[in-house]
């Protein structure tokens, strides 16, 4: 049913499922009128029909193509959603008496035509005086009316099944205009987020070690220029993601000198995958807060990545047990990146991923999240339907 909403204009569409209609119903009506004629005229000869007689028939039958499509188009264009109930129906009593009426005198004029063109004898007279009685008249009328209601019927289901096509396609289009505008609303609150966190390090070092401090701004820099060139990209590459979260560390490095080390741990071709952009900050920004941040002592943020057959999964784990209240937990629960990082994988995903944070048994603070596999061939795609 694609091809019929190509048509640039309602015209032209309308002229289409007019033809689509008429015409399997003109040949139906029209071969089954003729067969029966055919009969009849080979019984009353005691012979056969030839060629020309067929020939004959189907083109006295051809102006009737034209005017049922004539009236199909005017009886469509009066649309029952722009008028009131008793007006499109006497619209449309109005039409198919007009086609009946006037269907008969065509049929008799073009079998006059016909017959004449190939018999020069075949009078005028002669025909009418055969073919203009009542009871002709009202066969044929009964006969077109049911092609006419039939083919009416066909039209009417065939449109209101194509708009509710078209009124889903705008659906679907306007849900995908909303989500990626709720899509760019919360990736605009997470980078925010995560570069208030970045500044309020290079803050506190100021003062206490400028040195430091010049280094912090310099890698912040750099995120910043990443940060600018993947605000309007919905996906990245795992590779790409990886690269900004260790210019991330790079930041906490500095901060937190020799406390904080970072261990990857990857499966091989990983990297090759596409996850939302920005998916792994918040996991590693929660792992620093309950980690290193809040203990003097060294601590190891392990970031590892595994995908099965069908999802991809990565895990953020403090290997130095956490001081994790449950005011704290739910501190994490609350807070800007971990809640609109779920609020974008919900958005995208449906409830086909899984995000889990929290202490382990042994009170290590451990954050995951396992999303459905996608491979970087996907990506043009992706971010151009995002962006």
């Amino acid at each position: 049913m694609q091809f019929l909403q190509r048509p640039a204009s309602p015209f032209h569409r309308r002229l289409l499922i007019v033809l689509l209609v008429s015409v399997p119903l003109w040949i139906y009506a029209a071969s089954w009128d003729i067969t029966t004629m055919l009969f009849n005229m080979a019984v009353d000869a005691k012979g056969g029909v030839g060629i020309r007689d067929v020939i004959q028939q189907v083109l006295v039958r051809l102006p009737l193509l034209p005017l049922l499509v004539g009236a199909y188009f005017t009886a469509t264009g009066f649309s029952l959603r722009h008028h009131r109930a008793g007006r499109f129906l006497w619209w449309q009593v109005i039409v198919a008496v007009a086609f009946l009426l006037v269907m008969y005198p065509v049929l008799v004029a073009s079998y006059y035509l016909v017959h004449h063109a190939f018999d020069a004898r075949v009078a005028l007279d002669t025909v009418m005086q055969e073919y203009m009685h009542w009871q002709y008249w009202m066969g044929s009328m009964i006969q077109y009316s049911v092609v006419y209601l039939l083919g009416l019927v066909v039209l009417f289901g065939l449109n209101t099944f194509l708009r509710y096509k078209s009124e889903q396609v705008k659906a679907a289009q306007l849900e995908s205009k909303w989500l990626e505008a709720r899509l760019d609303t919360l990736r605009g609150q997470l980078n925010p987020h995560f570069l208030f966190n970045a500044l309020n390090a290079i803050v506190a070092l100021i003062h206490m070690d400028p040195d430091r401090a010049e280094n912090l701004l310099t890698e912040l820099s750099a995120l910043l220029r990443r940060s600018l060139a993947e605000r309007f990209h919905e996906f990245t590459t795992v590779k790409d993601e990886l690269y900004f979260v260790e210019r991330y560390l790079a930041v906490m490095k500095a901060r937190f000198e020799d406390r904080l080390e970072v261990t990857l741990k990857l499966d091989r071709q990983v990297g090759n995958h596409v996850i939302p952009t920005f998916l792994l900050v918040p996991l590693v920004e929660n792992a620093i807060k309950h980690g290193v941040a809040k203990t003097p002592v060294k601590d190891t943020v392990e970031i590892s990545g595994r995908y099965s057959d069908d999802h991809l999964t990565f895990m953020v784990t403090n290997r130095t047990p956490a001081t994790v209240t449950a005011a704290d937990a739910r501190e994490s629960a609350s807070g800007v990146g971990l809640r609109n990082t779920r609020l974008r994988l919900s958005a995208i995903y449906g409830n086909n991923y899984r995000l889990e944070y929290g202490t382990d048994n042994q009170g290590r603070w451990r954050s995951s999240v396992s999303i459905p596999l996608r491979n970087a061939p996907d990506l043009a795609y992706l971010t151009a339907s995002a962006g």
